[in-house]
C-alpha cells in the first residue's frame, strides 16, 4: 500500500500545468488506452499530430511539465499507446 504523504504534491500540480512527472511517466505501458494515460497523468494532451496511414491511425500528444522545462510525448496508434519519450523529467 502507498504512503499518501508522498503523492502530495502531485495532487496540486495539475492546478497550474500538467500534473506530468518522471513517476506517472514510468506508469505509462505500451498497449494502454489514451483514457488510461489520462488518468494517470489526470489530464487531456495536447493533439500534435495525426497521421493516417492505410486506415492506421497515429495521433501525438504532449504533456507539459508545470516549470515548463519537461515535457512527455505519448503515440497512440489505432487506440493504444505505441511509442512514449520524455524529456527533462527528473
Amino acid at each position: 500500500r502507498r504512503s499518501d504523504t508522498s503523492e502530495n504534491t502531485s495532487d496540486n500540480a495539475s492546478d497550474n500545468a500538467s500534473g506530468i512527472t518522471a513517476d506517472k511517466f514510468n506508469q505509462i505501458t505500451m498497449g494502454m488506452s489514451y483514457d488510461q494515460v489520462k488518468e494517470i497523468i489526470g489530464e487531456d494532451g495536447k493533439n500534435i499530430s495525426e497521421a493516417d496511414s492505410g486506415g492506421s491511425v497515429a495521433t501525438m500528444y504532449q504533456w507539459d511539465e508545470a516549470d515548463g522545462i519537461g515535457n512527455v510525448l505519448v503515440t497512440i496508434q489505432d487506440g493504444t499507446v505505441s511509442s512514449k519519450s520524455q524529456l527533462g523529467l527528473e
